[in-house]
């Protein structure tokens, strides 16, 4: 898609920062909100669940399309993505009862993860190599506006709105962005000769699904279980042997998930560490610091809103430097 003129790439980037807006303003609004919202469903001892289902199938589905839009090209899979999305936020506005919730925001991570893997390929398809760094730096000023506006608008929201609201204000924004791309973004021819890696997909999914599963149940409280339990220690087995298995996949396939030889590029192994204890850090104060502060220090959901401002005014500068 290089080879289009200037005026169209701008044109899809502003259809994918539109979809990547609409994904990003809606989990950043939940941070806030989700404590108030907890309280009015009940089921407090499933909250980190709303959250980690999210994050959850938002992995699988990235793990699973990468290849897919490889071969199909990113417009079905974007459309598909916006609307995943879009009946998951309508859906958890209707919820009532957590675990509704949890269900429906597990059909937001999807597409969200749909979304997020076929925005940043797509953007590879459509510059060179030297003009993506400008590129990737606007998208990721997306997560710092969306940062900055999401904490704010959610607790205003849940303070003078009906909690619903925090799921469907953004609506319009998904359809917008779904007729943007549906438009403009052009169809990709299949690409012959290539395969989906079907197994190395499923063993990479079978690693991290119990993993995740073993740090959302470990520990004490209601429906937790100990760190030295069957369970837990089932999980980790089941992690550690699917990542076996998936390994001696990826070392024998013709087109893996995950190239294994990428990892002997030691820019690529260092940056993606240092991304993910980054990334960990942040997701753990986007989830925690909002119910730390209107749960523990009782302060409202507005002025939660205000606390969580310094890190994304923050994230907002040093993207775009």
């Amino acid at each position: 898609m290089q080879q289009l003129t200037e005026k169209k790439k701008v044109t899809i980037m502003i259809a994918i920062i539109t979809a990547m807006f609409f994904a990003a303003i809606n989990q950043t609004i939940i941070g806030v909100a989700m404590p108030r919202i907890i309280s009015k469903l009940g089921g407090m001892d499933y909250y980190s669940w709303a959250i980690t289902i999210y994050l959850l199938t938002s992995t699988v589905a990235s793990v699973l399309v990468g290849k897919l839009s490889d071969i199909y090209g990113r417009k079905p899979f974007i459309l598909t993505g916006i609307a995943l999305f879009s009946i998951g936020a309508l859906l958890s506005g209707f919820s009532t009862d957590i675990f509704q919730l949890i269900t429906y925001r597990g059909i937001q991570g999807a597409g969200a993860g749909i979304i997020m893997s076929t925005a940043f390929t797509a953007m590879g398809d459509l510059y060179a190599p030297r003009e993506r760094a400008k590129w990737g730096g606007i998208m990721s000023a997306v997560f710092g506006v969306s940062s900055v506006l999401g904490p704010l608008m959610g607790g205003y929201i849940v303070d003078h709105l009906d909690w619903h609201w925090v799921f469907w204000i953004f609506l319009p924004i998904g359809v917008i962005a779904f007729l943007l791309i549906m438009i403009h973004f052009p169809k990709v021819p299949k690409q012959e000769g290539e395969s989906v890696d079907y197994f190395g997909s499923l063993f990479l999914t079978l690693t991290i699904v119990p993993m995740l599963l073993a740090f959302s149940w470990a520990g004490n409280g209601p429906g937790k279980h100990a760190w030295g339990s069957w369970q837990i220690i089932g999980l980790f087995a089941s992690t550690i042997i699917a990542l076996i298995v998936f390994i001696m996949i990826e070392r024998k396939v013709k087109t893996p998930v995950l190239p294994l030889g990428l990892f002997k590029n030691s820019i690529f192994t260092v940056s993606n560490l240092v991304g993910f204890f980054l990334n960990a850090g942040m997701m753990g104060a986007i989830i925690y610091v909002p119910f730390f502060v209107q749960g523990v220090k009782g302060i409202s959901p507005t002025m939660a809103g205000y606390v969580a401002m310094p890190m994304s005014i923050a994230m907002l500068a040093t993207s775009a430097i």
